[in-house]
């Protein structure tokens, strides 16, 4: 029979455990092998990164299609495309469009692109990106700090 402080211990490494789980499969989510090992447009401007996390989702769409969308991304264009429906009920304001709009069909380097800060959960901070790198159609690398 374990004691208190023993199941305490074991409730809190399960946890500590499934966090670190959880945490590792969403590093690199929706990402294969393959595109977690491509060197990515963008990756020659971190020296030495402390950690690499590669994000995908597919989309049954081509290219220029999906362009359209995300070049209007950002808190001052026309959102960040989210779950809107988890954003709205924690209660997140975040401008979200169901259109594309020609205002943002254009961005250059050196554009700036504000998103959702650190906390922005609840939070009015934003953090601004700026364009590094922009093919259109192909390419759109943010930096920020």
């Amino acid at each position: 029979m374990r004691s208190k402080r023993g199941d305490l211990t074991y409730l809190v490494a399960t946890n500590v455990a499934s966090l670190l789980i959880a945490r590792c499969a969403l590093r690199n989510w929706g990402a294969t092998k393959t595109e977690r090992a491509t060197v990515w447009p963008g990756d020659e401007l971190v020296n030495g990164p402390a950690r690499s996390v590669t994000r995908a989702v597919t989309i049954q769409a081509p290219a220029e299609q999906v362009w359209r969308w995300l070049v209007q991304i950002g808190e001052n264009r026309a959102g960040v495309y989210g779950y809107e429906k988890l954003e709205d009920l924690l209660g997140i304001d975040v401008p979200h469009t169901d259109c594309i709009k020609p205002l943002w069909q254009r961005l250059t380097e050196g554009d700036e692109v504000d998103l959702p800060g650190r906390n922005w959960f609840g939070s009015p901070d934003i953090e601004t990106h700026t364009v590094a790198t922009v093919v259109p159609g192909q390419v759109l690398v943010l930096v920020s700090g």
